[in-house]
């Protein structure tokens, strides 16, 4: 369901995971090796936007028009941050009233999935 207005998924922490490639060498060629990841992993919205950081108190904004066709992957990029929060934050924070953070714990290693929730925090409830 997407999250009501004015709710927003905010960021603020460093990327986990980064993809790297794999070098054989010989003394005539060079094979480089790129993992096969799942299609999460190319099939995902940017967001790159600084108002989405935490410490960001600028005018409410919602996301309720970025999930209006159902669910998709998001990915975060740039000064708003790297990664979706993953823990409560106050409302009012990320230029929104109800802030969303993931309540789960984050992938460790280069093609995993974890499961978990998207909370808001709206009001006195921190899992909206």
């Amino acid at each position: 369901m997407p999250p009501i207005c004015a709710a927003r998924y905010c960021a603020d922490a460093p990327n986990i995971l980064t993809t790297t490639s794999t070098t054989t060498a010989t003394t005539a060629t060079t094979t480089t090796t790129t993992p096969t990841l799942s299609p999460q992993c190319y099939n995902y919205t940017t967001i790159d936007d600084e108002t989405r950081n935490i410490n960001e108190l600028g005018t409410m904004v919602c996301d309720q028009n970025l999930f209006s066709s159902g669910p998709s992957w998001i990915r975060f990029t740039g000064a708003g941050g790297t990664q979706i929060l993953t823990e409560a934050v106050k409302p009012d924070k990320c230029s929104t009233q109800a802030t969303g953070w993931y309540s789960g714990e984050m992938p460790s290693a280069l093609d995993t999935t974890t499961s978990g929730n998207v909370c808001f925090s709206w009001q006195s409830n921190t899992c909206a």
